[in-house]
């Protein structure tokens, strides 16, 4: 017996939607057991958080952040402290490592959805006052 497979595709805010309707056999796996498919047919992403080689964009807690030029070189000093188990970086040496001198981080990632979701105050993580870190979990 032929099983007729149909679907549907849309395009919204640029990203494509694809809808597939399959039929349902006595011996097909339950749809929790099937992987989902990213654009591009890619496999669904690993949960681990990741980053592009420069810092511009970085995938974590489920969402993709990205940064500008100066963002990237305080995201990519936390980043380091995070894998090396040291997650608390002072604001004054964040500003410093990205030449930012007499700013406050807030300030460089105004706008930016990373603040305050990524990036967050190190005493919300039990750190000293006046420091930071990634919020990875």
């Amino acid at each position: 017996m032929k099983q007729i497979v149909t679907g549907a595709a849309r395009v919204e805010r640029g990203r494509v939607s694809v809808t597939i309707d399959l039929p349902i056999t006595p011996d097909a796996p339950p749809a929790e057991a099937l992987p989902t498919v990213e654009p591009g047919g890619a496999a669904a992403a690993s949960p681990e958080p990741q980053h592009s080689r420069d810092f511009a964009s970085v995938k974590a807690r489920g969402k993709l952040y990205t940064f500008t030029r100066t963002q990237r070189l305080i995201v990519a000093h936390l980043w380091e402290a995070w894998e090396n188990d040291t997650p608390f970086v002072g604001q004054r040496t964040l500003l410093s490592e990205a030449d930012c001198s007499g700013l406050r981080l807030r300030d460089v990632f105004r706008g930016n959805p990373a603040y305050g979701e990524l990036i967050v105050a190190g005493p919300e993580r039990g750190g000293p006052v006046g420091t930071y870190c990634l919020a990875m979990d």
